[in-house]
């Protein structure tokens, strides 16, 4: 019976920076001495609370709970005092480009808080505590932030209290956005009203109210608002692989602070939104008075949408070829100048040739400059990001590769499959073809949601796209199947691996490549065993910093087209090793004959989009079903069940000694074959290994055929 194969698909929805939610992004704790004696002292503390407020906006703590711990935290908190904020301010975006604007969806906003308390004099010091549940989940650099809260304190010394000291405060809050590939140079000094000096660095981000598991030994905090907030000492965040206190965010050159001017520089070379905390100690006469910190996020981007806007007239139709161009600007400050590729100075150019690429440099009175490239009406079909004239699984890797980028959104958006007009972006793709294809959805940002709507028109094509030529090469491709043999209905998993040790493909960043099964009907299609993908352990990124699909067709062509791409924006040098495993489930009835798995139309490309002619070819696996006896259904009983450390099987006839079994886990890996021993009551009796607790299933072969059943192993 020939049975129509039909691959489900799957998508990754996890990318950096594009998991919205309302958090905390940093704060600090100033103090000034209002009054200083030995037996008393008055103090005012000021804190800034920061917070997202793009994506929902609860309130600001009101009251927050201020907690004053001596030093040694010998008896406790002193007291808890419940301030209140005074004022709520925005928290300015610009970047270090005035001409271009902040990612869309970003919004900061910043409360004040300030109080008085008396306190006597203490030898060991004052903590002054605010802890607060939770960090941004998109946060880049750090494990599990949604559950890792802050802690905020200013360290107030003995000598400080004789002394009567204020301590620093910081100067300007750094910019929220810096931008991808462009150098940072911000002064993030403070200031001292005594002159005192001041030594900076970068430091740990602390854990505060939340839900992280902290080591024995080591106090912790429960619940979003601490109350009373919990003692010194405090826990670092845990830091993701390749991040440090020193070197929160990495870089080329490395993104450092100057410990004796406090300037921060370096050039961010990841995309991406990283928790970072600067200290500062602040010294007279070379006597230490006090410690004060500040917790921040920059938030990396592309910096590609400019301030100014050009589009064609929206009276522009989408399916005929210009000949003549209505360009519309906005945004920007006018009166703008334009100089076309043709040397016109003109807005418009009322007589062009079709098919032609126009491109317009566009200054407005800031002197601030966009482009635009206008080839026939240019507009946007939803899912084909590369404008190749269909959406596919290469369009997965224009968004991987642009990850993150920004522009502005496309008026009465849909997701349907028609050309819709769209405002230019500032960044083009190396095919010439602008980057405001990308943007599937037409929300202004290129993220995961723009892979949905390449599934959502898979396959889907039209005829007045520009049609880049591509080097087809890319690199070999290896497939490996993790069973000694075929055997109807049997779990496959596909494996599948680039490159090796010796021959490893270089600048690399995402792939794409089908999958096709000959014979396609020896794919089964049931409600439960489709066509999956498993991108775990993907040598392109894990699952917060990857983009993939895997679409396959309800028909008898056995074809599945998948890619993925990270999404960092930088290339891997050297990269081999798995990129990720597709399962299948073979039909009870695969006709005569091999079951083959090819690997073809390849593609990988690097962080600039150019193709990687690594090894140019696909990997051809070629799988034999074994010629064994009819199956026999229903007719294995495993006894017990759930299964302890020996078994015994019963079947329909006694089992002899040339009965061979086979032990598979609940995806269908071979797992190994289990030595028996016929019983005399006919039964076979297997010890069996230490497995974890959960299913397997056992296949019995035998000269009368083939038995197959399931075992549970409890706990």
């Amino acid at each position: 019976m020939l049975k129509k194969t039909f691959f489900s698909f799957l998508l990754s929805f996890f990318a950096l920076g594009f998991l919205h939610a309302t958090h905390i992004v940093g704060g600090e704790i100033s103090y000034q001495m209002l009054s200083f004696g030995a037996s008393n002292n008055l103090f005012r503390i000021d804190m800034t609370v920061y917070r997202d407020c793009e994506h929902g906006l609860p309130p600001f703590d009101a009251p927050a709970y201020l907690g004053i711990y001596a030093a040694d935290n010998l008896q406790g908190p002193y007291t808890v005092i419940e301030v209140y904020y005074q004022s709520i301010d925005s928290v300015p975006l610009a970047g270090n480009d005035p001409c271009r604007l902040a990612p869309n969806g970003l919004c900061v906003d910043a409360a004040y808080y300030s109080a008085q308390i008396s306190l006597p004099y203490n030898p060991v010091g004052y903590y002054f505590v605010y802890q607060r549940c939770c960090r941004n989940e998109s946060v880049t650099n750090i494990v599990d932030p949604v559950n890792t809260g802050a802690t905020f304190y200013a360290f107030v010394s003995a000598n400080a209290q004789l002394y009567g000291n204020d301590s620093p405060v910081w100067a300007d809050y750094p910019p929220v956005v810096i931008c991808l590939g462009q150098p940072l140079v911000f002064n993030h000094s403070a200031t001292d009203a005594e002159g005192d000096s001041i030594a900076y660095s970068f430091c740990a981000p602390y854990i505060g109210g939340g839900n992280v598991v902290i080591s024995p030994g080591l106090y912790g905090c429960n619940g979003a608002l601490p109350n009373p907030p919990c003692p010194p000492p405090y826990v670092w965040v845990n830091y993701m692989p390749g991040y440090s206190p020193e070197q929160p965010m990495g870089g080329n050159p490395v993104v450092g602070i100057d410990p004796a001017t406090g300037i921060i520089s370096g050039t961010p070379d990841h995309l991406g939104h990283f928790a970072i905390a600067v200290c500062g100690l602040e010294y007279r006469n070379g006597v230490l008075l006090s410690q004060f910190r500040r917790d921040i996020q920059f938030i990396v981007s592309s910096c590609n949408q400019s301030v100014i806007v050009g589009a064609l007239a929206s009276s522009t139709p989408c399916d005929v070829t210009l000949t003549d161009i209505d360009l519309q600007v906005g945004n920007g400050t006018p009166p703008y100048t334009f100089l076309w590729n043709t040397g016109a100075t003109t807005q418009d150019l009322p007589v062009v040739s079709p098919g032609i690429p126009y491109s317009v440099t566009i200054t407005d009175a800031s002197d601030c400059t966009t482009q635009a490239t206008i080839r026939g009406n240019d507009c946007v079909w939803p899912g084909d990001a590369d404008y190749n004239g269909v959406a596919d699984n290469f369009d997965v890797l224009t968004i991987g590769q642009f990850f993150g980028d920004n522009g502005p959104e496309r008026p009465n958006a849909s997701n349907d499959w028609v050309a819709q007009p769209a405002p230019f972006w500032s960044a083009y793709q190396p095919s010439g073809i602008n980057s405001k294809h990308i943007d599937c959805d037409g929300d202004g940002a290129v993220n995961v949601f723009d892979a949905q709507v390449v599934l959502a028109n898979y396959d889907s094509t039209h005829a007045t796209a520009f049609h880049p030529t591509y080097d087809p090469a890319a690199p070999t491709l290896t497939a490996n199947i993790d069973l000694p043999y075929f055997m109807p209905i049997d779990f496959v998993n596909l494996d599948i691996s680039l490159g090796d040790s010796l021959n490893p493909a270089e600048d690399v960043y995402g792939i794409a490549f089908t999958i096709e099964c000959d014979p396609p009907e020896a794919i089964i299609n049931t409600p439960v065993w489709n066509f999956n993908a498993n991108w775990t352990y993907s040598i392109f990124g894990d699952a917060y910093h990857t983009v993939s699909i895997a679409k396959a067709f309800p028909n008898e062509d056995g074809r599945a087209e998948v890619a993925i791409c990270n999404t960092r924006r930088l290339s891997f040098p050297s990269l081999y090793g798995h990129v990720g495993t597709f399962s299948f489930q073979l039909d009870d009835e695969i006709p005569g004959g091999p079951v083959t798995f090819t690997l073809s139309n390849v593609r990988l490309i690097n962080a600039q989009g150019e193709v990687r002619p690594v090894n140019a070819g696909s990997a051809v696996l070629g799988v034999s079903p074994t010629q064994e006896p009819e199956m026999i259904r229903g007719q294995l009983r495993i006894y017990p069940n759930p299964a302890g450390s020996r078994v015994s099987l019963f079947g329909p006839a006694p089992f002899m000694t040339d009965t061979r079994v086979d032990l598979m886990d609940v995806n269908g890996r071979f797992l190994g074959t289990l030595p028996g021993s016929p019983g005399a009551d006919g039964s076979l009796n297997l010890s069996l290994p230490e497995l974890p607790a959960g299913f397997y299933s056992l296949r019995v072969s035998s000269p009368e055929g083939v038995l197959v059943g399931k075992m549970m192993v409890g706990e």
